[in-house]
């Protein structure tokens, strides 16, 4: 009982620690990425078609990067949901801190777009304040696809 317990501990806090890494490596490539690009998005309008681009880059990223996360990290299912909702809720709350958060501004953005683009008088109510939280949701659920692609490799707990 003992065991299992600190193994889901260290499963915690391995996965904390790999989303951290992901999340600064997805942050330093989506800031030179939107410079190679010269996609203005902080400061003025992009086409759309600039917008999925980079979206589905900064997608594909924490997919591939749910795919190749340590093989120690076993928590189930609902563990990985629950520490991927507290990283998508901590993640909506950081507003003062934009650059570290780009590509989840990026990725909601780019939805925001597709939206106004496809149904330009629907009356939702979108705006670029809401674009942080979307891409939280969009990237914590894309990293947990990955984490599920990659869950066919089992590996027990060494202890």
């Amino acid at each position: 009982m003992k065991r299992d317990v600190l193994c889901g501990v260290r499963s915690v806090l391995l996965l904390s620690l790999w989303l951290l890494l992901v999340q600064i490596l997805s942050s330093f490539l989506s800031t030179g990425g939107i410079l190679l690009m010269g996609i203005s998005h902080p400061v003025g309008p992009t086409p759309l078609w600039q917008w999925i681009l980079a979206g589905v880059l900064i997608c594909l990223l924490w997919l591939g990067m749910g795919v190749v996360a340590p093989g120690v990290i076993q928590l189930g299912i609902i563990g990985t949901a629950a520490v991927l909702a507290v990283w998508a809720l901590l993640t909506a709350w950081m507003r003062n801190v934009p650059l570290l958060f780009l590509p989840q501004s990026t990725c909601g953005g780019m939805v925001r777009n597709m939206v106004q683009c496809l149904l330009p008088g629907s009356g939702l109510p979108l705006d670029k304040y809401r674009d942080l939280p979307m891409g939280c949701v969009i990237l914590s659920a894309t990293f947990g696809v990955g984490l599920l692609v990659r869950r066919g490799r089992r590996v027990v707990c060494p202890g």
